[in-house]
């Protein structure tokens, strides 16, 4: 039996999704086995640098129609919030069809919902609707000494900052995570960006006591308690002075002890899942249900999808069954090739570590790279993960090397290695790439030097299958592999290789699965920036800052080093320059580099006030001439403005840069 599961962005973890994957969707899929996933994108906005993710349905009907014909569907199961997609009412001879309502709605209207088969009978206001609980398989109590007296993990807003500020002001001990939280000057110092499910119930179980507002929703109790934590709840709606003098003695009076709790004490929904598969049993009792069962395990699968790739697929092929290590599979995925690459990969299907999957192109314009990631995820199930190009060459030691570092390290979640270049008629291209220098990068600085260079190349890495779940999988469409390398460079372990472990090919048609000039890649290479860097905060990039006593020297150092990361990299981004260098002036307000960092970012970005940065060093003269560095300065403003009158379009402002000095973060 095949199942497609249609979820608008519940099938992986986004932050403002997470809970209901983590604790109705995720353990629904674990139970059932779903070997399809149907995936709807997401909408990235910017406003003030900020980022706004908002779920948007780009399936149609007729897609999901050719779908279930293809793959002979027999099964759907949709997750929706408020509301069905209302796809599955167009359909005519659907398969089963249920959907699961993950908020539970008051105002619904009947007829929205009649369309889906009523096989599971939940006991609740409505029957398709998870009644409130958890799925405690998925909480770990972690035996950890207590770390931080208070916390609170969620998304950012005025409100709630006026309030973590007041307790700020009177003492009390807090740290934050979420999303928004950095344009708040005061609290720059104590914020974090985007937390991990597992690491949230760490950072939970390691609190004396953990924030929750009313307002966000009601069973943010019940995961702080399944998390080993003990919870406070705050009505912002009651927030005032004298309630805030009240909650902070309250909270000052309160003593860090070890709160966790019986997980028995706790609402589970368990019995639900069982509950699923009598029901499923009874309606189809011949169905196949299990993920890949008929699958046979290798340790790694090494990911291969074509486009067209006939002139090096058997290159490719050769190399990989002439690894020294031999428990892997191969697995390619065929993007819908219209030259001669299936009868070429059928030659070698002899050998049952290769498979071979064809399907229609998806990624000519290279925008679905997560979609065929997470295609190959869902058909094999390998604990580590390889990539590599169809006109790639690896070489015979590649595996073996990589699996012995995980050997000696578990804690190591991804290696990446050097690699050499051949040029399209295969002769060497060149020597070793330069990225020797890659393993002299600690761990906490790779986040914020992948803004400098893509130095984790694609082709060379391995990865273990649950740092790929636990990360929420490759979560955009272009440029999937960069930013998950930045989004997951906080949590995760990296390892560099500085042997190279294949042969990268350089040629016109560069890219597996489609034409790379067709596809904007600088622009969406900018967006994917763009929003890993609006996920996380200064403080995530620069730990630190945490251990410095003056916190606005460091936060003003840590900026002004960020901002010249950007504007000396391959993907120079002026806006994220700009945000940076007025957030440094916050600081420091007369710092000279973020001064100096603004007029060329926003001459440069042609879209930002240049005029508002002479204002403010006019505004501010007598003071900018008292420091040290101002000869310096003033001599660079003048040569910028002499250019920018010889020249206005000039594009070589960049030499004017005052390079930090960076004594603080050493």
């Amino acid at each position: 039996m095949e199942w497609l599961i249609i979820s608008n962005g519940y099938d992986f973890p986004q932050h403002n999704t997470s809970f209901y994957y983590y604790n109705y969707v995720k353990p629904l899929i674990d139970s059932l086995g779903l070997p399809i996933q149907l995936r709807v994108d997401t909408e990235i906005k910017f406003e003030e640098n900020e980022i706004s993710v908002n779920l948007v349905n780009n399936v149609t009907a007729d897609e999901i129609k050719k779908i279930i014909d293809k793959e002979k569907i027999q099964f759907i199961i949709e997750f929706f919030g408020d509301k069905p997609s209302g796809l599955l009412s167009e359909l005519e001879n659907r398969p089963i069809s249920f959907g699961i309502c993950l908020k539970e709605n008051k105002e619904y209207d009947i007829s929205d919902y009649r369309f889906y088969d009523e096989i599971w009978g939940f006991h609740s206001s409505f029957p398709n609707i998870i009644p409130p609980g958890l799925f405690l398989d998925n909480y770990q109590i972690y035996r950890i000494d207590k770390k931080y007296n208070l916390t609170y993990i969620g998304t950012a807003s005025d409100e709630k900052a006026d309030l973590i500020t007041s307790l700020l002001d009177n003492g009390v001990d807090i740290k934050i995570w979420g999303y928004g939280w950095e344009k708040y000057k005061q609290l720059r110092h104590i914020a974090r960006g985007f937390l991990p499910h597992w690491e949230m119930q760490k950072v939970i179980a390691q609190s004396g006591r953990s924030l929750f507002f009313s307002e966000d929703y009601k069973n943010k109790r019940l995961e702080i308690l399944a998390s080993g934590g003990s919870p406070y709840e705050i009505s912002l709606s009651e927030h005032s002075d004298t309630g805030n003098k009240n909650l902070i003695k309250n909270i000052k009076e309160q003593t860090i002890q070890d709160t966790s709790i019986k997980i028995t004490n706790i609402p589970d929904n368990s019995y639900l899942i069982q509950d699923i598969n009598r029901k499923l049993e009874h309606h189809l009792p011949n169905m196949s249900r299990k993920k890949n069962h008929h699958q046979p395990h290798y340790t790694v699968s090494i990911f291969c999808y074509i486009y067209n790739q006939a002139k090096y697929i058997e290159q490719l092929i050769l190399s990989v069954l002439g690894q020294s290590y031999k428990n892997f599979e191969l697995f390619i995925l065929d993007d819908g090739s219209t030259d001669e690459t299936q009868s070429i990969v059928q030659k070698y299907l002899y050998d049952k570590r290769i498979r071979y999957v064809y399907q229609d192109n998806i990624c000519n314009k290279l925008d679905a790279f997560d979609r065929l990631i997470h295609r190959c995820l869902d058909m094999t199930n390998s604990t580590y993960i390889a990539f590599i190009g169809g006109d790639d060459i690896m070489y015979p030691h590649r595996l073996k090397q990589q699996m012995e570092i995980f050997g000696k390290d578990p804690e190591v979640d991804l290696i990446y290695t050097n690699f050499k270049g051949i040029q399209e008629n295969g002769f060497s291209n060149r020597g070793n790439i330069p990225f020797q220098y890659n393993k002299r990068i600690p761990q906490q600085t790779i986040a914020r030097e992948l803004f400098n260079s893509i130095f984790v190349h694609h082709p060379t890495t391995i990865m273990t299958r649950k740092s790929i779940e636990e990360m929420g999988g490759f979560l955009t469409p272009f440029y999937s592999d960069l930013y998950f390398w930045v989004h997951a460079a906080p949590y995760i372990k990296y390892a560099y290789i500085e042997n190279p472990t294949i042969l990268y090919r350089y040629h016109k048609n560069g890219s597996s699965t489609g034409k790379a000039q067709v596809s904007p890649l600088q622009v969406e290479n900018y967006n994917v920036l763009m929003r890993s860097r609006a996920e996380y905060t200064i403080l995530n990039y620069y730990e630190e800052i945490d251990a410095h006593p003056n916190k606005d020297e460091a936060i003003y150092e840590a900026y002004i080093q960020f901002s010249s990361i950007m504007a000396f990299s391959r993907a120079f981004i002026p806006e994220l320059i700009i945000q940076n260098s007025w957030r440094a002036l916050e600081h420091q307000p007369y710092g000279l580099e973020a001064l100096n960092h603004l007029l060329i970012a926003s001459m440069l970005d042609k879209n930002h006030d240049v005029a508002k940065v002479y204002n403010y060093v006019e505004k501010n003269i007598s003071q900018l001439q008292n420091k040290k560095k101002y000869p310096i300065f003033s001599h660079m403003l003048n040569l910028i403005k002499k250019e920018m009158k010889q020249n206005p379009e000039s594009n070589h402002l960049i030499k004017y840069w005052i390079q930090p000095t960076v004594k603080v973060l050493k």
